[in-house]
C-alpha cells in the first residue's frame, strides 16, 4: 500500500525547499567533516557582517525553493529547472516504488525481497527493508544511479508513514555520505544528516533538517532547522543556521511570528519577507526584504534600538 500513498501530488514549491535554512559559506570540504562540527560552533556576534551572511543565505535563490546560498537548480529532462528537494525526493520515491510490498494488508512490518533495480538513465539502486499497510522502512544504496540527468552515489534510509493511503511523514537519514552531481553541480551530504517532512497536506508541509553538506565547494549547515512551506512561501519556526564555514551560527528568534512575514519567492528569487535571529549576547539580527533591497538591522545589546540598518543589495 506504500506505492498507493506515495502518489500524493506535492506541488513543485512544497517539494522545493528541502534545504530551507541550511545556509553557510566557506571552502571546499573533506570527507572527514561530520555533524559534530555543528556542536563546536560559536554563536555569531550581533553585527551587520553577520546579518549580511545570513541574508545571503536567504536571498540567493535563483528558482522557487532551490537551495539557499546561491546553489543553482539541477536541470532535468522534464522541465528547465528542478529544485534540490525534488531531486532527493525523486531518488527516495524511486527506491520505494521499486520495491514489491508483499504485506499490503498487514499492520505489522514484514521483510521485503531485496532487489537491485535499474535507474532510468543508467546505474542501479539496491533496495531492501520492510513494509506494512501504514509504514515502510527502506534501505537504498545508489550506485552511479542516474535519474533525470542527476547521478547519485551513496545511501539513504527512508522511513515513511501513511494514514488512509495518504503520505503523512517521510524521514530520510544518511548513514554514509551521499553525493549528487550533474553537469554544473556537485553536492555531498555528510553522514549523520537527516531530513524530516511531516504535517504533510496537499500543498504544504513542515521540513526539519539537521545537516552538513558541501554544495559546489561551499560548506552549508543547519541544526533542528524547522520551516513551514506552503505554495511559493516559507517561514521559519525554530533552529540554527550556520555561517563562516560552520564556525558560527545564529538561532531563529522564536518570539517573532514569521508566519506574518514569510519569505516569498518568484522565478527571480526572493521578493519579500522578514526573518529574526538571535546572536551573541542576546543581540538581534533582522533580515527584511523590501522594494529597495534586502535590509539588515542590528540591535546588538537587545535594548530595542537598532544601531544599524543597511541595505546590502
Amino acid at each position: 500500500m506504500v506505492n498507493s500513498y506515495l502518489k500524493i501530488g506535492f506541488s513543485v514549491v512544497v517539494l522545493g525547499v528541502l534545504f530551507a535554512g541550511c545556509g553557510g559559506s566557506g571552502r571546499g570540504s573533506s570527507s572527514s567533516i561530520s555533524l559534530s562540527k555543528l556542536d563546536s560552533a560559536s554563536i555569531a556576534p550581533a553585527t551587520v557582517d553577520t546579518g549580511k551572511k545570513v541574508a545571503e543565505n536567504l536571498k540567493d535563490t535563483n528558482s522557487v525553493g532551490s537551495i539557499q546560498n546561491g546553489m543553482s537548480s539541477f536541470s532535468t529532462n522534464e522541465q528547465s529547472t528542478s529544485t534540490f528537494s525534488q531531486v532527493v525526493y525523486s531518488a527516495a520515491k524511486k527506491a520505494v516504488d521499486s520495491s514489491t510490498f508483499e504485506a499490503k494488508s498487514s499492520r505489522a512490518l514484514k521483510p521485503l525481497n531485496s532487489r537491485t533495480v535499474t535507474c532510468p538513465n543508467g546505474g542501479t539502486i539496491k533496495v531492501s527493508g520492510s513494509s506494512s499497510y501504514t509504514k515502510a522502512d527502506i534501505d537504498a544504496t545508489y550506485n552511479d544511479c542516474s535519474i533525470n540527468g542527476i547521478t547519485f552515489d551513496g545511501k539513504m534510509d527512508i522511513k515513511i508513514t501513511a494514514q488512509n493511503e495518504t503520505l503523512s511523514s517521510m524521514l530520510i537519514n544518511f548513514p554514509s555520505n551521499l553525493s549528487m552531481r550533474d553537469m554544473q553541480n556537485h553536492i555531498e551530504i555528510y553522514q549523520g544528516s537527516s531530513i524530516l517532512m511531516d504535517n504533510i497536506k496537499s500543498n504544504a508541509l513542515d521540513m526539519t533538517t539537521t545537516m552538513v553538506a558541501d554544495v559546489n565547494g561551499k560548506m552549508e549547515g543547519s541544526k533542528n532547522s524547522k520551516w513551514r512551506i506552503s505554495g511559493n512561501s516559507m517561514y521559519q519556526i525554530s533552529g540554527q543556521e550556520y555561517i563562516d564555514d560552520l564556525k558560527n551560527y545564529v538561532t531563529y528568534d522564536t518570539s517573532y511570528d514569521m508566519s506574518q512575514t514569510p519569505l516569498v519567492f518568484s522565478s527571480n528569487g526572493l521578493i519579500s519577507g522578514e526573518a529574526h535571529y538571535i546572536a551573541q549576547g542576546g543581540g538581534k539580527v533582522i533580515v527584511k526584504v523590501e522594494n529597495d533591497g534586502v535590509h539588515v538591522k542590528v540591535d546588538a545589546d537587545n535594548d530595542g534600538t537598532f544601531e544599524s540598518d543597511e541595505v546590502i543589495e
